[in-house]
This record gives C-alpha cells, sequence and structure tokens, in this order.
C-alpha cells in the first residue's frame, strides 16, 4: 500500500470520528428538539431515548436522564408499555449508579427485570441481571454478581447477540479480576476481545486492550503492560470518551510507579484527575488519588500521601465502594507504619482486613495480612507478625501460582494467533513470487549436497574430537545447572531468613540479604561495595578486623563474637556474629549471620542496674532501720532533758543548742527515711491521685520549690494516678531540686506536660501494656554530659560537687526505686546546653485496682 493511499485513509478515518461526534450531538439536540414539540404518547420515545443516551455521560446528564425516566414511568400509567418500562428503568439504573446511589440502581433493576420476566422478554432479562451484577461490583457482593453474570450469559447465548455477549465476558473477567482468580480473567478478556475484533467494535477493543493491561501489571509484565494501555488510549482519544481517557492515563501512572518512573506517573495520573474532576466522575477521582498517594509515599513525601489517602477515602466511603475503601485503608496503615504510628496503623490493617474478608477479595485480603504482620513486626510482636505473614503467603500463593505463568503464556499465544491471522492473508499474496524462487532453490540445494559431502567427510575426520568435546560441554553444563540451584537455594534462604547475612571479599561486602539492609538502614545497591569495617564503630574495628582476617583464613575457631555496629542514621546497635569461611562466585570468602541484639543488652543493661539497687537498698535499709534506732533514743532524750530545763528556768541559749539539735535529728530521720524508701523493704500504698492536686501540694509544701517560674500543661482528660501520694512527693520534690539547682536564679523556668499513653505489648520500656499518664518535666539548665546519663541512676552519684553543694547523690536513685515499685519506668534525656528532660510512666488509674498496701 502507498504513501499516499494510507494518507487518504488516516484523512478518511478522522473524517468519520468527526462526523461521529457531530451527529451524537445533533442526535441529543434533536432528541430534546422532539420532546419540547411532543405531547401525550409522542413524549415517551425521546423520553426514553434520552435517559438512556444520559445515564453514563457525566452526572449532570445522569440526573438529567433519572429526571427524563421518571417523567417517563409517570406517562406510562396513561398509555402502559412494559417492554419500555423495563428499558426505561434499566436505563435509571445505569444513571443513578453513576452518580453513586447504589441503593436506588438496585432497585431500579430489580423492578426492570421483574417486568421483562414478566412479559418474557430475554434480552430485557439479561440486561437487567447485567445491570444488577455491576451494582453488586460496586458494593463488593462479588459472587452474587458473578451469578448475575452466568445467568446473563445464557441467555445472550441463545439469542445469539455476540456484542452484548462480549460485554458479559468483560463484566465476568473483571469480577474475576476482582476475586484474585486471575486465570479465569485472562480467558474471558480473551474471549470478548475475540468478539469485538470481529464485530470491529472500536469501543470494546480499547477496554479490552485496558483490562488485559491490568492482568499483565498484576503479573509485574510492565511493558506488555503499558503497550495494551497505548493501544487503548489511541482508540478512546479517537472516541473523544473522556471518562476512558482518564481510566486509561491513570492506569499508566500506576505502571510507571511500578517501573518506579515516578515523575512521569505523577504527570499521567494529574492529567487523568483534571479529566474526571472536569466530567464529575467521582468513582474515577477518588481512584486516581490513591494512586497518586501511593506514588508520594514511594517517593516518601509522606504529608502530600496522607492529603491523597485522606481524599480518597472520603469520597470512597460516599460511593460505597468496599474494595476500594479496604485498599485505602492498607495505604493508609502503610503510612502510618512508615510514620511510627503503629496502634493507628494496626487499626487500619484490622479495618481493611474485616471489609476484605467481608466481600471475599483475595488480593485486598493479602496485602492486609502482609501489612498487619510488618506492624507487629516492628513493635517486635513476632508472634502476630509470624502468624499473618504465613496467612499472607498462604493467600499470595493461591493468586500467584504456577498455573499464572501457563496463563500468561496462554494469553500471549492466543494474542499472537489473533495477529498471525491477519499475516497470513499478506503471506498467501506472495505465494506466487515463491514459486519463482523454488527453481532457484533447487540448484541452490544441489550444491548444498555436494558441500554436505564434504563437510561430512570433514565431519568423521574429527568425529572423535567432536564427541569428546561434547561430553566435556555436557559435563560442564551439569556442573553449572548445580551451581545455579545451590545459589538459588541460598538466594531464597537468605532472602527469607531472619537474620542478617554478609557475604564479604577483598574487604568488600558482595552480598547483604534484606535483614541485613533492615538492620543497618541502608539499600541494597549502597550496602554493595562498602568496607565491612564502616558499619562498624570505631572501638570495635580492630576486634571485627581480627575475626574477619582469622575467618578468611580458617583459623578463627570461635563460634560467635559481639560488637557494636553504625546505622546509617548513626544509630549505634550492638550484634552478634557467627560466621565461617565460604566460596563466592568462585573465590574464597567470609559468610557471616548477624544479629541484632540492642533490645537484648537493655534488658540486660536494666536487670544489672535493678540488681545494684537491690544490693546497695538492702545495705541501706539496714543502716538506716539501726540508725533510725539510735535517732529515737537521741530525740526521747533530748525532749526529756528539754522538760527538765523548762522546770529549772536554765539560760535560753542552752535551751536554744537544744531546739538546734532536735531538729537536726528530726533531719536525720527524714535521710533515714529515705534509705528505707530507697531499699527494697518499703512498702507502697496505692490509690486514686490526680497530678495537679499532687503537684499543687508538693510545690505549697516545699518553700524552695515556690521559688521557681512554672509553665504547666495538664489535658482536662489526663486519667488519675494509681500510686503511693508520699512517695509520689519524694519523686517530685527531688526532680524539682535537682532541675533547681541545675539552673540560675534569672533564667529558672521549669515547663510540666503530662499526657495519656496506651503502651502496647512488647513496648520499649518493659512495662505491662495498658494506660499509663506520662510526665515530662524540662529545665533551662546547662544539661548532662553524654557520658554521665548511663550513670545518672546509680546510688551515692551527683552531677554536683558534694563538698561545696548539699546531697549524697541519692534523689534520683531513689525516684527510681519509687517509679520501678509503683510498676513504672522513669527515663532522663539530656544535651550539654540545652537542659534536662525527666520522663515519667506511670499506671493510670482505670477504677479496676485494689487500694491495698504493695511490697
Amino acid at each position: 500500500m502507498g504513501f499516499e493511499t494510507k494518507r487518504y485513509i488516516c484523512w478518511y478515518a478522522l473524517l468519520l470520528i468527526l462526523l461521529s461526534s457531530l451527529f451524537a450531538q445533533t442526535n441529543t439536540d434533536e432528541l430534546e428538539t422532539r420532546l419540547s414539540k411532543a405531547k401525550g404518547k409522542e413524549r415517551l420515545v425521546p423520553l426514553a431515548e434520552l435517559a438512556e443516551t444520559y445515564q453514563y455521560e457525566s452526572p449532570g446528564k445522569a440526573r438529567k436522564a433519572l429526571k427524563y425516566g421518571t417523567e417517563a414511568l409517570e406517562l406510562l400509567k396513561t398509555f402502559p408499555d412494559k417492554k419500555i418500562q423495563a428499558s426505561i428503568l434499566d436505563s435509571m439504573c445505569g444513571a443513578a449508579r453513576y452518580i453513586g446511589d447504589d441503593k436506588a440502581a438496585k432497585g431500579y433493576a430489580e423492578k426492570s427485570r421483574s417486568i421483562a420476566e414478566e412479559i418474557n422478554d430475554k434480552q430485557g432479562i439479561a440486561r437487567a441481571l447485567k445491570s444488577l451484577a455491576r451494582v453488586s461490583i460496586r458494593v463488593g457482593e462479588f459472587e452474587k454478581a458473578l451469578e448475575y453474570c452466568l445467568d446473563s450469559e445464557k441467555i445472550y447465548k441463545d439469542l445469539n447477540d455476540q456484542e452484548d455477549l462480549a460485554d458479559t465476558y468483560n463484566l465476568i473477567a473483571i469480577i474475576y479480576g476482582d476475586l484474585g482468580d486471575y486465570d479465569k480473567a485472562v480467558d474471558y478478556y480473551s474471549d470478548a476481545l475475540k468478539i469485538y475484533e470481529a464485530l470491529n467494535h472500536q469501543q470494546g477493543i480499547a477496554w479490552m486492550n485496558n483490562n488485559i493491561g491490568f492482568i499483565y501489571w498484576n503479573w509485574k509484565m510492565f511493558e506488555k503492560s503499558l503497550e495494551h494501555y497505548f493501544k487503548a488510549l489511541e482508540i478512546h482519544k479517537k472516541l473523544d470518551n473522556k471518562r476512558s481517557i482518564s481510566i486509561t492515563r491513570s492506569n499508566i501512572g500506576k505502571v510507571y510507579r511500578a517501573q518506579k518512573k515516578y515523575e512521569e506517573s505523577l504527570q499521567f495520573c494529574a492529567d487523568a484527575l483534571e479529566i474526571s474532576e472536569e466530567i464529575g466522575d467521582n468513582s474515577s477521582t477518588s481512584t486516581i488519588l490513591n494512586y497518586m498517594g501511593e506514588t508520594h509515599m514511594e517517593m516518601e513525601d509522606y504529608r502530600k500521601a496522607l492529603d491523597y489517602f485522606n481524599q480518597s477515602l472520603e469520597i470512597k466511603r460516599d460511593l460505597n465502594d468496599k474494595k476500594m475503601i479496604a485498599g485505602v485503608l492498607i495505604n493508609l496503615a502503610s503510612l502510618d507504619r512508615r510514620l511510627g504510628n503503629y496502634g493507628k496503623a494496626l487499626q487500619q490493617a484490622m479495618e481493611a482486613l474485616d471489609i476484605a474478608q467481608q466481600i471475599k477479595v483475595k488480593e485486598e485480603t493479602r496485602d492486609a495480612y502482609l501489612e498487619l504482620s510488618e506492624t507487629y513486626e516492628k513493635i517486635n510482636n513476632h508472634r502476630e507478625a509470624l502468624k499473618y505473614y504465613k496467612k499472607y503467603k498462604e493467600k499470595h500463593d493461591s493468586i500467584f501460582d504456577e498455573e499464572s505463568s501457563d496463563k500468561i503464556a496462554k494469553l500471549q499465544v492466543t494474542l499472537e494467533m489473533e495477529k498471525n491471522k491477519k499475516e497470513i492473508a499478506i503471506l498467501k499474496k506472495d505465494r506466487e513470487r515463491q514459486r519463482d524462487i523454488t527453481y532457484f532453490l533447487i540448484i541452490f540445494a544441489c550444491l548444498i549436497l555436494v558441500l554436505a559431502f564434504v563437510v561430512y567427510t570433514r565431519y568423521r575426520l574429527k568425529g572423535r574430537v567432536t564427541r569428546a568435546l561434547e561430553k566435556e560441554i555436557e559435563e560442564r553444563k551439569l556442573t553449572e545447572e548445580k551451581l545455579r540451584e545451590s545459589e538459588e537455594k541460598f538466594r531464597v534462604l537468605a532472602e527469607r531468613s531472619v537474620v542478617g547475612i554478609w557475604i564479604i571479599r577483598d574487604n568488600v561486602i558482595k552480598y547483604a540479604n534484606p535483614r541485613h539492609l533492615k538492620i543497618f538502614g541502608y539499600t541494597f545497591e549502597e550496602m554493595i561495595g562498602k568496607n565491612p569495617l564502616e558499619l562498624v564503630v570505631e572501638e570495635d574495628r580492630p576486634l571485627v578486623s581480627q575475626h574477619l582476617n582469622k575467618r578468611m583464613t580458617g583459623t578463627d575457631n570461635s563460634l560467635s563474637y559481639e560488637f557494636k555496629g553504625c546505622t546509617k542514621a548513626g544509630e549505634i546497635i550492638h550484634l552478634e556474629s557467627y560466621g565461617s569461611l565460604t566460596h563466592f562466585q568462585g573465590q574464597p570468602a567470609v559468610l557471616e549471620t548477624v544479629i541484632d541484639i540492642t533490645d537484648r543488652k537493655k534488658v540486660e543493661m536494666e536487670l544489672l542496674k535493678v540488681r545494684k539497687l537491690e544490693s546497695v537498698g538492702i545495705l541501706a535499709g539496714g543502716i538506716a532501720h539501726d540508725f533510725n534506732n539510735l535517732l529515737t533514743i537521741i530525740i526521747g532524750n533530748i525532749s526529756m532533758t528539754k522538760m527538765n530545763l523548762e522546770r529549772e528556768n536554765v539560760d535560753q541559749k542552752n535551751f536554744d543548742l537544744l531546739e538546734d539539735a532536735e531538729k537536726a535529728s528530726y533531719q536525720a530521720t527524714d535521710l533515714a527515711q529515705k534509705f528505707i524508701t530507697f531499699s527494697e523493704g518499703g512498702w507502697i500504698a496505692p490509690r486514686k491521685l490526680t497530678l495537679s492536686g499532687l503537684l499543687k501540694n508538693t510545690i505549697n509544701f516545699y518553700p524552695e520549690l515556690g521559688e521557681l517560674h512554672y509553665n504547666i500543661s495538664i489535658p482536662d482528660d489526663l486519667k488519675p494516678l494509681y500510686g503511693d501520694e508520699r512517695q509520689l512527693k519524694e519523686v517530685i520534690i527531688n526532680l524539682l531540686l535537682n532541675a533547681s539547682e541545675a539552673m540560675s536564679s534569672q533564667n529558672n523556668e521549669v515547663s510540666i506536660n503530662a499526657e495519656n499513653i496506651t503502651l502496647l505489648p512488647g513496648n520499649e520500656f518493659l512495662l505491662k501494656e495498658g494506660e499509663y499518664v506520662k510526665i515530662s518535666i524540662k529545665d533551662k539548665g546547662k544539661g548532662i554530659p553524654a557520658n554521665q546519663l548511663e550513670k545518672i541512676f546509680d546510688p551515692y552519684f551527683s552531677t554536683k560537687n558534694q563538698v561545696t553543694k548539699k546531697g549524697l547523690g541519692l534523689g534520683l536513685a531513689i525516684c527510681y526505686s519509687i517509679i520501678k515499685k509503683h510498676e513504672g519506668h522513669i527515663s532522663v534525656g539530656s544535651e550539654v546546653g540545652s537542659g534536662t528532660t525527666v520522663n515519667v510512666y506511670l499506671p493510670a488509674f482505670l477504677g479496676k485496682q485494689a487500694q491495698v498496701l504493695i511490697k
């Protein structure tokens, strides 16, 4: 075909499209004109045709379709016609579904079906069944939708209605896709495509390409997916179908996101969003907003991602689109997990799982399982994480089993066969030309025979050598195959391992599994090629280097060793390493497993601190009791002496000396009481307390605390505390005195903040799960050096000069002991020059605790 001919055909096609568009507009204008002039029964036909035409064009036109349909139904009461009535009700169903009124849509479809069955209108029955299926899909009732479609399929086959049969196949394929059965979806899409191509139905061909592109996207065959989406987009543009253009553009954006081409993805989605908002297509708008949120989440632009997800969820809830609601909730859960909002993430993932299981959609159920597993892993609840991961694998394998590969091949073969049919016609035309070439080939074949004889002779001479080479090649192939199998087994084990694995050769990291990357916070590309010592704190590098060298030479007999590593974010972590000599890519290398034992180290340090306090507490308690006994005698004797001196009218100066001695003795009694409180022998009498009352009584009682400037923020809904008032006062006094002594008189502001918190199992403070009150006390002092923070709760440790300042360093140790006996937690954070913050976590009073003595 010449260039000029092709050009004329293109111009002709464009002219046809333009004329079709003008005709469609002219047709609706003509119907409106006819309606305005018609009276009585004559209005019935234009009303019915306008309702059918306007039902899917835009939300405004859809409402117009409902208006015309209602007017037509009123007219039918005077001029009854059951067939037209069923048709109008079906058009009203489509319009109601388009604007999101699924309940009304279902009612119209059921009435249409009932009337069609009454008059035995097979076409009308099948049409109503399809409408009921579409409504059921919208509300997540996929099995019911499938039942409607299969009944519709039987009727269209009996009627030999190919176009409607293809539309039904497409609908069935969509349902199977939503249920995660992509194998059956492919079969029905292929059948629909064959019919549309036979009918040269361009809109149908476009939608089948769109849907097949979706299947390829699910199978992660992105180039094939794009090929079909762009075919569909080209047809939609020719047909000027704006809604279809918007949907296809958003699908292309989704594929680009899967390929990490984020700029292209956002551009296609933005274009699609502009079109969907222009035509008022809320369903497509919410889907596109969700896609854009997913892209921004992958780009770690979490603020924009949250905004898009919330907009999408609001629209989906208005439309009652349960499948998409579940999908958006999973995305929000993933976003909250990345932001560290684990409680909220679990809540959203659970809601998504409930919806997905309710409507029986496999893909969303699978994704909810995975999100729950990863969130529980984040909060170290490994039991729940493993439970949901097993469910995820089971659901994942049920969607993508070995038959999927066969279905991909089947789809490719089907499409290639359709292409080959067209090529056969061209090949037939070339047959005559091939006949002329045949004679030349015969002569050429004779020459080949001569050459073959020569080659055969030489082949016999080299036969033995060739057979030997073939044997050697075969053996090499077997060896390479075994090596590939071995490497694949190692890769699978390493990728699924719950411990970090790395391979080191020539002091360079050659491989790191996902768990190892997660421990250190690097991507695979960032990790490969690094010197392993770059991930080790400087003080432990000689130790790690020594073990690596010994393992490389096979002389390291130690089973494991511990060292401190440094993450990408600069966090110091404790690690335990096991390793041995191996071979990687044919060369000696060191293979090591690395376990993050940071949490274990924290627990060990906490236990060591508790045992140290217990030991000192036992000693302090024993001394305090004996000291109290002596003080009792001293105070008693002083009191008796004062009474005797009062009777004898002794000089006031001597009496004042006894007063001073008595006061000092009482202060010594208070000190002894602190030792007893610090020791394990102390008892607490917990009861319901309000933080505001506790602070007021404490600050007013202690004069030195009244000199500070307080900035107190306590929310109205703060839960009461459950604790011993006397001992908690002691904690507040010690903390405020420390803050006062750390600040100057010109800058003596103390901030006290409180909030309700809920601690989950396996929390970082090792506390029981439940409701707690967090109290934060912050001063504006000079701060505490980092090397002193670890010792801050040690008995008799003080940052003050004990020669010039009062205090024995028991204040924070007593606070620690009291808080631990209250089953709470206390921690200190400080930076030199920025002040110090003390965080106290105490159980909240829930009205269930018994007010009894607790030792």
